[in-house]
């Protein structure tokens, strides 16, 4: 859930809280939501069950239990993605380490987007660059040596393609190289961390396909 939903939790009646979902805040980059009624009512009653870590302040974060208990250095999703591209990540660690998902059809979620493609010129500068700079931080800690290179066409393509667009039409990302660069000690460190529960489960690491491919 969207830290401009999460931090109105406790200072907004479930009115007010519809409207928000429903409005939106595009000065925030989170797009309006078209919402059933009856949707909107379960989403609530969703949203008040989430529960603020009380050291939390000023920063957003939810009480996330697992089913298994397997966290890195405490953590479920990475804290230091902040607020983009965490569940990726979760998604492909998961995958790393064997997790299976199952389909079941009568679960429901919600997913508020706080970004897309059509408000991306709404969105902080900031938020743009940290969300450019986690995609390699989560390479430096799920991917391997051997998916690199089977990957390596493709991966430069892109970065090729990525590069240019930074060049000419966003040159403020350029600091998104410096940041993940910075970070990099601490993406290879859960890389390690991922690694030693592979040993110690006495699994080997599952390759993940492109782009999460599903496999047949």
């Amino acid at each position: 859930m969207g830290p401009p939903i999460v931090m109105r939790l406790t200072t907004r009646g479930d009115q007010d809280l519809a409207t928000l979902v429903r409005q939106g805040l595009p000065d925030r980059g989170m797009p309006p939501t078209a919402i059933a009624d009856a949707e909107l009512a379960a989403l609530l009653k969703f949203l008040r069950t989430i529960e603020r870590a009380p050291e939390s302040a000023p920063l957003v974060r939810a009480r996330v239990q697992t089913t298994d208990g397997r966290t890195l250095e405490g953590q479920v999703l990475d804290e230091t993605l902040e607020k983009w591209a965490s569940d990726v990540d979760l998604t492909w660690r998961g995958h790393v380490l064997g997790w299976r998902s199952a389909y079941e059809p009568r679960a429901r979620g919600w997913h508020i987007r706080s970004y897309s493609p059509s408000t991306r010129a709404a969105v902080p500068p900031r938020d743009r660059r940290i969300q450019f700079r986690n995609r390699y931080l989560m390479m430096a800690a799920n991917d391997t040596p051997a998916g690199l290179a089977r990957d390596l066409p493709r991966i430069l393509a892109y970065e090729v393609l990525a590069l240019g667009h930074v060049l000419l039409r966003e040159r403020h990302l350029l600091r998104g190289y410096v940041e993940a660069r910075r970070l990099l000690p601490r993406a290879r460190r859960r890389r390690e961390l991922i690694d030693r529960k592979l040993r110690e489960s006495g699994r080997g690491r599952c390759e993940v396909p492109f782009g999460l491919e599903p496999t047949p």
